[in-house]
């Protein structure tokens, strides 16, 4: 990688922070966890800028942040810690509460199809990039983890 692209990431990382910030802190519900997986995310891209080229920034550095979210939820299950005034701070109008909390018990597979579409707002066939998926796969467990949440929030759908 040329020292333009090299510092085309870094302008990409820098611009984006606060994106990578929110996503890894809706994984993980804490301040210092999610900071530290967007600084374990920017180190191993930069570590392995190499091979990459600028048209696919977005999805790459997508992809490694929301492994490292997973990994480090992995490895510290046991001992991760909901700091309420975080969660209050993630649910900032009260009446979604519930729908975070019905979020987050998600599997984490189907957990990052909701926040990259809804919270991230990327169109489909991004998110099916960023995780290495069919774009009718991606359509397809979208339609079902929506639906698996509205009956667990027992809301009423009305169709058009």
């Amino acid at each position: 990688m040329s020292r333009q692209t090299y510092k085309l990431l870094v302008d990409y990382i820098h611009n984006n922070q606060e994106k990578f910030y929110r996503v890894a802190f809706s994984y993980c519900k804490s301040r210092e966890d999610a900071l530290d997986i967007v600084q374990d995310s920017i180190y191993k891209a930069l570590k392995s800028h190499k091979s990459i080229h600028t048209e696919y920034f977005e999805s790459w550095f997508y992809r490694i942040l929301i492994n490292t979210s997973i990994s480090h939820i992995r490895k510290h299950k046991d001992t991760m810690i909901y700091d309420p005034e975080n969660m209050a701070i993630a649910a900032e109008d009260k009446e979604y509460i519930d729908l975070y909390d019905a979020i987050d018990k998600l599997p984490l597979e189907d957990r990052s199809l909701i926040i990259l579409r809804f919270f991230e707002d990327l169109k489909l066939k991004d998110i099916a990039e960023i995780l290495d998926l069919n774009v009718n796969t991606v359509k397809t467990r979208l339609y079902k983890i929506l639906k698996d949440l509205r009956i667990e929030l027992d809301w009423e759908v009305a169709y058009e």
